[in-house]
């Protein structure tokens, strides 16, 4: 929340910058917003999950 007339307007410009800034590959406007993407894919479909299985060769597996 903005104290006093500058501190808004210093507000509204960096709002600017950051919509200008977000078609600028790398820039940290640009990585916010994908994160942002992320966070709303994963809310709309549910957390990702991977699953994977590990299985030992025979020849090295001590049990067999």
């Amino acid at each position: 929340i903005p104290a006093n007339p500058g501190e808004s307007a210093v507000f509204e410009l960096l709002r600017y910058v950051d919509y200008v800034s977000d078609h600028i590959e790398g820039s940290a406007a640009e990585v916010l917003q994908m994160r942002e993407e992320i966070h709303a894919i994963s809310r709309s479909t549910g957390t990702m999950s991977i699953f994977f299985t590990l299985n030992p060769a025979d020849t090295y597996n001590p049990l067999l």
